[in-house]
């Protein structure tokens, strides 16, 4: 099973923005319940992944890089390809929404 990585703004630009590997940045809350769902959704989602992506979180309470990317309501998940921003869900998405998601960002052209 992967684990979510958690990082803080001072790993943020090396960790999501110089990741060779495309990324999935989920920003939460310890005390969030709902974040705590959503990590078991991605801990599923990631082992079918596997090796091809990155799976990080970060902290609101403890970190402020979330700003830059406006974020409103936790959790939302924020996906990186290239350094770039390429998508986002804020949503609550289902298991099959973020496996599309992913099967976006990691297809190969």
């Amino acid at each position: 099973m992967v684990k979510l990585i958690d990082i803080n703004d001072t790993q943020f630009d090396a960790l999501v923005l110089q990741a060779v590997k495309p990324v999935l940045l989920m920003v939460t809350s310890p005390e969030c319940i709902i974040c705590k769902t959503m990590t078991e959704r991605l801990r599923e989602v990631s082992d079918e992944v596997g090796p091809k992506m990155l799976f990080l979180s970060l902290d609101i309470n403890q970190n402020r890089k979330w700003q830059d990317y406006q974020v409103r309501v936790i959790p939302t998940l924020l996906y990186f390809k290239a350094g770039s921003l390429t998508a986002r869900q804020d949503n609550f998405p289902d298991a099959e929404e973020i496996r599309g998601q992913i099967g976006r960002l990691t297809q190969t052209t």
